[in-house]
């Protein structure tokens, strides 16, 4: 049984439960189904539908840049510009997905987005905005039960990649798969992991190794953010920490109501 819950809509100060919409809002974008829309290019531009906090990239299927190999993570130095939410999957069918991340401090960079199966240098560059710090980025279309890649990298005065730091390291990379054409689904369910405990973060790591193919939080992201500086440190030890395994490969879901 968990604890005691505390209800963070009456404790959390007027900021935080800005941050909080804001966070659930990028959640449960990824519920909302998105058809994939034919498209010229990979330019990026605004949404029509957008709204002024939000961009959208549009992609043609894979295929290889030239000069541009997708580039080793491991060698990829971090930025001094830092995640306030990391890079996640927010959204994946059978031809598209939805990523989203919020920077710090607004910066130029590219996503970059490779087929798994077709080695490194097949890449998509895909330009962020920067002029905003938080945006979406919709990828598609994109082929059925396949596993793709993608990293966000910053540019260097150089005219390098650096990586995004959160909570002081890289974040990385982030796959996922596409969903297959056939049933069945495989999906875990999780909830009242507000405490960011030991326990929930073995739990995650089991979860991880089933091969979902989302999950869904049924609430309690986050239990006492008043004991934390900020909102956003909050969810950062309490969240995105602990299901940063699940977070890497696929989409969470998080259910409206109760603190949420």
């Amino acid at each position: 049984m968990c604890r005691p819950c505390t209800n963070l809509q009456r404790s959390l100060p007027k900021a935080g439960k800005l941050f909080l919409i804001a966070l659930l809002g990028g959640l449960l974008a990824g519920c909302q189904a998105i058809a994939p829309v034919p498209l010229e290019s990979s330019t990026f531009t605004p949404s029509a539908t957008a709204s002024p906090t939000e961009l959208r990239a549009t992609l043609t299927p894979p295929l290889p840049t030239l000069g541009t190999p997708f580039p080793p993570f491991a060698e990829l130095p971090t930025s001094e510009v830092s995640y306030v939410l990391p890079l996640t999957v927010q959204q994946v069918s059978e031809r598209s997905a939805q990523l989203l991340f919020e920077l710090d401090q607004a910066a130029t960079g590219d996503l970059l987005l490779r087929d798994v199966n077709h080695g490194s240098n097949f890449v998509q560059v895909i330009p962020i905005s920067a002029n905003i710090t938080y945006q979406q980025v919709y990828l598609g279309p994109l082929e059925p039960d396949s596993e793709y890649e993608a990293v966000l990298g910053l540019r260097t005065p150089d005219g390098s990649y650096a990586q995004p730091a959160f909570l002081g390291e890289a974040w990385g990379s982030v796959r996922f798969r596409t969903q297959r054409a056939a049933e069945p689904l495989h999906v875990g369910v999780i909830g009242d992991s507000g405490f960011g405990e030991l326990v929930t973060a073995q739990l995650v790591e089991q979860m991880a190794d089933e091969q979902l193919d989302f999950v869904i939080h049924t609430g309690d992201l986050v239990y006492n953010a008043s004991e934390n500086v900020s909102p956003a440190e909050a969810f950062a030890l309490k969240y995105f920490q602990p299901f940063a395994p699940l977070l890497h490969q696929l989409p969470i879901y998080a259910v409206p109501g109760n603190h949420e």
